[in-house]
């Protein structure tokens, strides 16, 4: 993958510079070697009695689902295994092939190891991993509790207490949670509000929805971050920018500020012929603030910038300035644009 991405970029002709407000990411590493990220980890919602055993244990991606974007799980009596499977090819219908099979991978190595009882014992717990950002509190006189911790020696560390008072579902929810962001943290993902929100979703029984990539009527232009140092093109954000049969300009996100997308992720900005983005016309100095359309992302801002172009330096590629805002606060990086191979992206 990032070989390819390497070798497409060595021969544009025709390079737009898009400057993005973004955040860092990491490289992709192998599931069983070395190389682990850093612990992710998944939490819990328990409910003790006065004597301090559990009454109840859930989820914190459903019981956040439940709470704050009202979707309820699907509850299963069905082998926790087999609803991962399902999950895995819900999730994997938005994106390539290749996607679906190296989360079904990480998933299926986290099984292994749960299967092989590589739990903690009775009475053991875990330290939280701050890395949930989240809102809400748990419901009064239970408390969040650290179920699992994906470490970086490619350990997935168990309360075996809270492990055995969660159902077949939140069972499977928690395996699809840390393989799926495992996935992300690849891409940059720092935190899991993303991870918890798709797992709430795709446990509700949410089937159908626009993959992330589509046929176009003409051939896009296809930006994504320079390459850095290693060669390699993350960290960053890639999109396609296209122009709609009445005219709009669209860009239509792959991954945005490390974050994955997993279904059609859209913004339209107004009527600019693609041309424009790379012809001797430029665009004045101009600023959007537009509304994100997809599943999982619904509701974000974007905020676009067009800036006019800067040919300094002896630098004689036509270039425009795009900022690409999407948290504040964050580095800036660098874009490369040009044709795309095909009409067709996925």
């Amino acid at each position: 993958m990032i070989s390819s991405l390497t070798k497409y970029f060595k021969k544009l002709t025709t390079p737009l510079i898009v400057v993005i407000l973004t955040k860092s990411c990491h490289l992709m590493a192998d599931p069983s070697g070395g190389g682990g990220l850093d612990g992710g980890g998944g939490r819990s919602v328990v409910c003790r009695n006065k004597k301090g055993k559990i009454k109840s244990a859930e989820l914190f991606d459903f019981y956040e689902g439940r709470v704050q974007h009202k979707v309820k799980p699907v509850i299963s009596k069905d082998s926790f295994e087999s609803q991962v499977e399902t999950m895995i090819q819900r999730i994997g219908k938005g994106r390539e092939p290749q996607f679906t099979e190296n989360l079904r991978l990480y998933a299926n190595f986290i099984i292994g190891l749960i299967k092989s009882n590589q739990m903690l014992p009775d009475g053991t717990g875990l330290i939280p991993v701050e890395d949930s950002k989240h809102e809400i509190l748990p419901p009064k006189n239970c408390e969040y509790e650290q179920l699992a911790n994906y470490t970086s020696q490619n350990q997935v560390l168990i309360n075996r207490e809270i492990w055995k008072k969660l159902n077949n579902t939140n069972k499977a929810g928690l395996v699809v949670h840390e393989a799926l962001y495992k996935v992300f943290r690849f891409y940059g993902a720092t935190n899991s509000k993303r991870v918890r929100k798709v797992v709430a979703f795709t446990f509700s029984g949410i089937e159908t929805y626009p993959p992330v990539f589509q046929t176009f009527s003409e051939k896009p232009l296809k930006c994504h971050t320079l390459l850095n140092e290693n060669g390699s093109p993350f960290p960053g954000t890639s999109f396609y920018a296209y122009n709609t049969p009445d005219g709009d300009l669209h860009f239509q996100f792959d991954y945005i500020d490390g974050g994955l997308m997993l279904s059609k992720t859209i913004i339209g900005i107004d009527k600019i012929p693609i041309e424009k983005l790379l012809g001797d016309n430029e665009i004045p100095f101009v600023t959007y603030w537009i509304p994100l359309s997809s599943l999982y992302d619904f509701g974000s801002t974007i905020v676009i910038s067009f800036e006019p172009r800067d040919l300094n330096n002896n630098d004689h590629r036509k270039k425009m300035k795009i900022g690409i805002q999407s948290i504040p606060a964050v580095p800036t990086q660098e874009f490369l644009c040009g044709p795309s191979d095909s009409e067709k992206t996925n």
